[in-house]
C-alpha cells in the first residue's frame, strides 16, 4: 500500500537531514513547509541550521521528487504558537471540539497561513462558520492578509478537469469570474486556492494569462478537457455560453 503523500514527504525529508522543518502539509499540488525562523543562519553549517539558499534547494528537490508546487514559510516558534494557542480557546468556546488541530504559519507580519483539522463536521453551515470565525480572529490580531484552510469531510472541492472546463466554457475569463461559476457547484477552501490551482496549470501549459489578467486554455488544455456531442459537452456548452454573452 502505497504511503499517504505527507508521509512520504516527510521520509523525503528526513532523508534529506532537514530537521528545522517544523511541518508539513500538502493540500492539492502544492507542498506546505514551515521551518523555524531560530534555525535559519548566514550559511548552513551545522546539521540543525539552515540557510535561505539551502531551502532554495531544498524546494527544488521537493518539486523535483514530488512533481508538486513548494511554498516555505518562515516562522517564529513563539509568536506562531501564540496564534495558534489563542486561536484555539476561541474556536473551542464557540464550536467545541469540532475542530481537532490547527496549524499556523506566519508569512510576514501581516500574513498568516492558518489549516484547521475538522474531520468530524459533515455540515457545510458549519465549515464556513469556522472558517469565517478564524477570519475574523485573524483580523483581530492585525493579520487582514492571511488564509484559512479548513479540512472537512464535507468540503467537495473542484477538480482540476472542472476548473479547466469552466475556463473552455467562459475563456477569456478572469479570476473573479471563475470563481463565481465554480462556486455554484463547489466549495472553494479560500481566496488563494483557485489562484494557486490556475498557477500549477499555467506551469503545466494547461492554461495561459493574457495582459489583461483573463485566462485561456493551450492546446494541451484544450485536448485534457472531454469535448463529446450532446447538450451537456463543453463544445455546445461553449458556443451556448458565447451566444448568452453577445445578448446580454
Amino acid at each position: 500500500m502505497a504511503l499517504p503523500i505527507e508521509d512520504e514527504v516527510n521520509a523525503f525529508l528526513q532523508r534529506q537531514s532537514a530537521s528545522y522543518v517544523q511541518n508539513v502539509r500538502v493540500i492539492d499540488q502544492t507542498i506546505f513547509v514551515t521551518v523555524d525562523a531560530q534555525r535559519i543562519a548566514a550559511s548552513a553549517h551545522e546539521s540543525h541550521l539552515t540557510s535561505k539558499r539551502k531551502l532554495a534547494a531544498l524546494s527544488r528537490a521537493l518539486n523535483e521528487r514530488f512533481n508538486l508546487d513548494v511554498q516555505i514559510s518562515i516562522s517564529s516558534d513563539e509568536a506562531s504558537a501564540k496564534i495558534q494557542q489563542m486561536l484555539g480557546e476561541i474556536l473551542t468556546l464557540r464550536f467545541g471540539e469540532a475542530v481537532s488541530e490547527i496549524t499556523v504559519a506566519l508569512l510576514d507580519s501581516e500574513t498568516a497561513s492558518v489549516w484547521l483539522d475538522a474531520e468530524t463536521v459533515t455540515d457545510l453551515e458549519l465549515v464556513d462558520q469556522i472558517a469565517q470565525a478564524t477570519r475574523d480572529a485573524l483580523k483581530v490580531f492585525a493579520l487582514p492578509k492571511s488564509s484559512v484552510h479548513v479540512q472537512a469531510p464535507v468540503v467537495e472541492e473542484p477538480s482540476l478537469l472542472a476548473i479547466l472546463r469552466e475556463t473552455k466554457l467562459r475563456a477569456p475569463v478572469q479570476i473573479e469570474q471563475l470563481t463565481k461559476a465554480l462556486e455554484a457547484n463547489f466549495r472553494l477552501p479560500s481566496d488563494h486556492w483557485l489562484a494557486s490551482k490556475l498557477d500549477w496549470a499555467r506551469k503545466r501549459g494547461l492554461v495561459i494569462r493574457d495582459h489583461g489578467g483573463s485566462f485561456h486554455l493551450t492546446e494541451d488544455g484544450l485536448a485534457a478537457v472531454p469535448a463529446g456531442r450532446g447538450r451537456s459537452s463543453s463544445d455546445v456548452a461553449r458556443a451556448l455560453t458565447l451566444i448568452k454573452r453577445r445578448w446580454q
